[in-house]
């Protein structure tokens, strides 16, 4: 199998890679969402509550262009495919087209956030779909705090 990252000039790199967290047996899925778009409010929220790490679990992952299983249909950019994973999730994909509009936005959105915050992000290829993965790692010993109506 596969797996692609795109560099980035100055970037960080994830701890972990794609493949891993999609396997569900070195991450515990509650340290990883799921999202098959990217939603600020509701993305936003999982960030602050990662950033916070409440249950001192190290923070978590957001990997957009992964959704529930059961919610089949047309993607955005008309593609039907996916594919099943483990833990009742479907790989989907990222519109390529969308991908550096959602992450300009996210590091936008992410500015609205108290204390400063910023998660590492990393776009990778996997099994033919694209995915962004965020690593959203503890924060400092301060409350992260944002409005997202903005």
């Amino acid at each position: 199998m596969r797996l692609e990252t795109r560099e980035r000039a100055g970037a960080v790199a994830l701890p972990t890679n794609i493949e891993t967290l999609l396997s569900g047996q070195v991450v515990e899925w509650a340290r990883i969402e799921f999202k098959e778009t990217w939603d600020p409010q509701a993305s936003l929220k999982t960030i602050c509550a990662f950033a916070n790490d409440l249950d001192n679990w190290g923070g978590g992952y957001i990997v957009l262009g992964v959704g529930e299983f059961e919610k089949q249909g047309v993607h955005e950019d008309g593609d039907e495919a996916s594919l099943p994973l483990p833990g009742g999730k479907r790989l989907v994909g990222v519109p390529p087209k969308r991908v550096d509009s959602w992450l300009k936005d996210m590091l936008k959105k992410c500015k609205l956030i108290q204390p400063a915050y910023m998660p590492i992000t990393e776009v990778c290829d996997y099994r033919g779909k694209t995915c962004s993965v965020n690593d959203d790692a503890a924060g400092c010993s301060f409350a992260n705090t944002c409005s997202v109506n903005r």
